[in-house]
C-alpha cells in the first residue's frame, strides 16, 4: 500500500496527496502518476445522493446531486459490487446537476462524479422486494414441455429460500402450498401445460428474504 510506504499521504478519489502535493493515482499498479498541483488548489466535484423507495417496494430512486463550478462535470457513473451499472456523460456542465437512477436491487451503490478530478459517495438501498426475471417470458400456447430459467435479482445473502409451483389459477396461492425448492439461475420444466396464468410462465414464486 502506498500509504504505508510514504508519510503524510492522503487519498481522495483518484488523487494521492503527498505532503501537500497532488498526483494522479494509478490503482491498477498501484503507483503515483502525473503531478496535479498543490493540495490547496485542487477542486473536487461536490456530490450527494439520497434514496427513496417506491410505494410498491419494487424499485428505489437514487437522486444524485452534483456540482463543479470551475471545470464542469463531464461524467457520472453508478457502480455496484465492482460493476458499472450506468454512465451519464455531460459537456462540462458547471451548473448543478440533479439526476435520478432507478435501482431494482438491494445493496450498496457507489456514485462517481468526474470533472477535472473525481469524487464519489455511497448509498445503500434496503427493503426492496425481490424481483424475478423469466427466460423465456411466458407463452400462450399448449406445449408438451415448458421450460424457463428463473433468476432472482437479489443479493444472495438476503435470500433465505425460494420455492415455486405451477398453477392454472389466476388467484395467488397461499404460502403453505409452496413445496418445490429452487435457486436463482435454475431452469424449471413442466410437461403438458398451457402457460397463461398468474405469473409470466405459469410459475408462482415465493421468495423469503432476511
Amino acid at each position: 500500500m502506498i500509504t504505508t510506504k510514504i508519510e503524510k499521504v492522503e487519498v481522495k478519489g483518484d488523487i494521492s496527496i503527498v505532503d501537500g502535493y497532488a498526483y494522479e493515482l494509478d490503482r491498477s499498479v498501484p503507483k503515483i502518476g502525473r503531478y496535479k498541483g498543490k493540495e490547496k488548489d485542487l477542486i473536487f466535484p461536490e456530490v450527494e445522493a439520497t434514496v427513496k423507495l417506491a410505494e410498491d417496494g419494487k424499485t428505489a430512486t437514487i437522486t444524485i446531486t452534483a456540482k463543479e463550478e470551475k471545470n464542469g462535470i463531464n461524467k457520472i457513473e453508478i457502480w455496484q459490487a465492482g460493476e458499472k451499472l450506468e454512465e451519464f456523460t455531460y459537456d462540462n456542465i458547471k451548473e448543478e446537476i440533479i439526476k435520478g437512477y432507478i435501482a431494482k436491487q438491494n445493496g450498496k451503490y457507489t456514485i462517481k462524479v468526474y470533472a477535472d478530478l473525481m469524487n464519489s459517495t455511497k448509498v445503500e438501498v434496503e427493503g426492496l422486494v425481490a424481483s424475478v426475471k423469466f427466460e423465456p417470458e411466458g407463452s400462450n400456447e399448449w406445449k408438451k414441455e415448458h421450460t424457463t430459467k428463473v433468476t432472482i435479482k437479489e443479493t444472495e445473502e438476503r435470500v433465505i429460500e425460494s420455492k415455486y409451483q405451477w398453477t392454472n389459477s389466476v388467484v395467488e396461492p397461499g404460502d403453505e402450498t409452496f413445496t418445490e425448492i429452487f435457486e436463482s439461475g435454475d431452469t424449471i420444466t413442466k410437461n403438458g401445460f398451457t402457460a397463461t396464468k398468474y405469473s409470466s410462465t405459469g410459475i408462482t414464486l415465493s421468495v423469503t428474504k432476511k
